[in-house]
């Protein structure tokens, strides 16, 4: 529903200005409500646009961000308490891509104008034609899911080849009963392939149901809908209204208190959510009681239709638009869910990258992903992508090679292979970065939580895996430092090589290609062999270590780490020095100290040099260039048997001399 203003939207163009270099670009003003007083009383009214102006302009100002690329356009009349609005174009008769809105200070509001086609505009067809709200899991909604899902069927070439016939998983619910039942899929006679979904979701603290031995036969025969959490009632509900028989859902259909079955079926994640036609994706959900579908004013992210009137001098045109709101300061990729309490989970960031397309419930509004597009009900249309990663590099053609199957070959430095290797790898410690700072129930899951993504790069490079670390990468892999020192884990979970070993979010050291001015080298430190052991009731490959150790052979200098705070001034270079590692022979201060945990901030550390970096820099008064020369080591301290040490942190080391001396051969673990 529209008010009679937004019925009569009409653009007066004004006096053309120059854009760019490149383009002449021609503004236009239009009167909306007298004053904000107005607005909200047509908003109270049920208008939809007026209901988006509303919630926009009654808050705060925000950074609006200009979709066109350029500054936002300052206000024609400041002292106004009129709404007023303003869009540009560059060529005429083209519809404007962005409208601001503006009411008695700066441009608050922008919003992105939509040509949708018809399938989708028939699918989003406004739903707000009154004021109060509506259910994320609307027949709508469910109707614009079934558009995105033919659109990805029908058109992605990306995504047909996970849809290649693969066997259903051990078990699965079967939802075309009144009551689903779990089923043993290896009783099943299928004459065809037959699909399934997946449901992501999160367990949280509450307690939900649950599939153990002792509840085993009885699902088998039913599982009364009453006694499934919210999130599951709605999950078998978009199942079936979707036309879709078969859900696996993990905590049903994995026998929870069979160690075994465990173990066995976790190692299979990740095929299970890859092989899927879709994954339900509870985005806004922190526990089983929330459910999937949400209750919200869909006006607020729904496309808006307006007619607009252009008015240049004697002549006039009208265009028929449907457009949407920006998020408030969104500086980034619409599809980003950061916050969102499902995104949080460290089991979760398999199941979003390796699902082909996932249908996410967020707190306000439904979304899709797939390997192509991403799509929400404010962008129906959706953005064009080319990848398979949102906040891992989404676009990037190595990985997306992973996923589709494509074998990346080793070869040698500077070569083509060599090179999409190295990226491969790059894009892991990307992953990693982001997985370090997820939240795992049980800390034991570090690994089996990762293990589908693990196995998908292992068959893409034929690479070894070491407890997190990939062993024709091991000198770069090692190379990771903790985002702040934390407490030290309990329990042992991995040799202390490897980012698992700690608590918290890591990165890793980044390495600036090589140039005329830069260089790198991994001479400095050869692995000799590496070995992991897992438990021996361990049935993934890539899931649980019970030990682990790198045979090394390369200097080793013994320095005395000091607090930073505690450092003597005089020992420093200047103010600006933080080196905290004394050369106990001349006390002088030779590099800084990056502990793993509050535990080793301080003591004799063991420099093991992983890798010389040279280059020259400049200063704004240099006219011949300083040199500089680092060596990052990992920092060591003994465990009491002979040659053997244990990872304490990393090292930047100042002193080419000091750390070079004769090689020997030592064992991390």
């Amino acid at each position: 529903m529209l008010c009679e203003q937004c019925h009569n939207i009409s653009f007066q163009s004004q006096t053309p200005w120059t854009g760019d270099e490149f383009s002449q670009v021609t503004s236009y003003i239009s009167n909306h409500q007298r004053d904000l007083q107005s607005l909200q009383h047509s908003a109270s009214h049920g208008c939809h646009f007026c209901t988006l102006l509303w919630d926009r302009l009654s808050r705060p100002p925000s950074r609006a961000i200009n979709p066109l690329g350029r500054s936002k356009p300052k206000p024609p009349n400041p002292e106004s308490e009129a709404v007023q609005l303003y869009c540009e174009t560059s060529e005429s008769g083209k519809t404007p891509e962005a409208i601001f809105a503006y009411s008695g200070r700066e441009w608050s509001v922008a919003f992105e104008v939509l040509e949708l086609e018809r399938s989708l505009a028939d699918a989003v067809a406004d739903i707000g034609s009154s004021p109060g709200p509506s259910s994320t899991g609307s027949i709508s909604n469910l109707t614009l899911a079934t558009t995105w899902l033919n659109r990805c069927l029908e058109t992605h070439k990306t995504c047909q080849n996970p849809i290649v016939p693969s066997p259903l998983p051990t078990r699965v619910l079967d939802v075309t009963h009144p009551s689903p039942k779990l089923i043993l899929t290896n009783t099943l006679e299928l004459k065809s392939p037959t699909t399934y979904l997946t449901l992501s979701h999160c367990w949280g603290k509450q307690r939900i149901i649950t599939t153990t031995l002792a509840t085993l036969a009885a699902h088998q025969d039913r599982i009364p809908m009453s006694s499934l959490s919210q999130t599951f009632r709605d999950a078998v509900t978009i199942t079936r209204k979707m036309g879709f028989k078969y859900l696996w859902i993990d905590s049903l259909c994995i026998i929870q208190d069979s160690a075994s079955d465990w173990e066995s079926e976790a190692a299979k994640m990740g095929d299970y959510y890859r092989h899927s036609l879709f994954t339900i994706s509870a985005a806004g959900a922190e526990d089983g009681s929330v459910g999937c579908f949400m209750q919200r004013d869909a006006r607020l992210v729904r496309p808006c239709a307006l007619t607009l009137r252009f008015q240049h001098g004697q002549n006039a045109e009208e265009k028929v638009v449907k457009i949407h709101v920006r998020p408030r300061d969104d500086t980034s990729p619409f599809w980003k869910r950061a916050y969102s309490p499902l995104d949080r989970r460290g089991w979760v960031m398999q199941e979003r990258l390796l699902a082909p397309r996932t249908l996410i419930f967020e707190s306000n509004k439904l979304s899709w992903m797939c390997l192509e597009m991403q799509a929400s009900e404010r962008f129906p249309e959706s953005r064009k992508t080319e990848g398979i990663l949102v906040n891992l590099g989404r676009g990037d053609e190595v990985l997306r090679s992973v996923l589709k199957g494509v074998k990346v070959e080793r070869g040698v430095w500077g070569t083509k292979e060599r090179e999409q290797l190295l990226e491969l790898y790059d894009r892991w410690y990307d992953l990693i970065k982001q997985y370090s700072t997820l939240e795992l129930t049980y800390e034991s899951d570090i690994f089996p939580a990762l293990s589908g993504i693990a196995g998908f790069v292992q068959k893409a490079t034929s690479d070894g895996y070491m407890a997190g670390l990939w062993r024709n990468d091991l000198q770069r892999g090692l190379l990771w430092s903790v985002m702040e020192p934390g407490e030290r884990l309990e329990v042992w979970r991995a040799p202390s090589g490897s980012w698992a070993s700690v608590k918290g979010g890591v990165t890793f050291h980044d390495f600036e290609d090589p140039n005329e001015d830069w260089s790198w080298d991994l001479d400095c430190v050869a692995v000799k062999g590496a070995d992991v052991t897992v438990p021996a009731q361990e049935r993934n490959p890539f899931g649980k270590v019970s030990q682990g150790m790198l045979h090394i052979n390369g200097y080793l200098k013994l320095g005395l780490a000091l607090k930073v705070e505690e450092v003597d001034q005089a020992l420093r270079k200047d103010e600006d020095d933080d080196d905290n590692i004394m050369d106990t022979d001349t006390v002088k201060l030779v590099g800084r100290f990056f502990p793993d945990d509050q535990e080793s901030l301080e003591g004799g550390i063991f420099c093991l040099p992983i890798i010389f970096e040279k280059g020259v820099f400049y200063t704004e008064d240099d006219v011949i260039p300083d040199e500089a020369w680092t060596a990052i080591c990992l920092a060591l301290v003994p465990t009491g048997d002979y040659d053997i040490y244990r990872r304490v942190g990393l090292a930047r080391i100042n002193d080419s001399r000091w750390v070079e001396n004769d090689r020997v051969d030592l064992i991390i673990v």
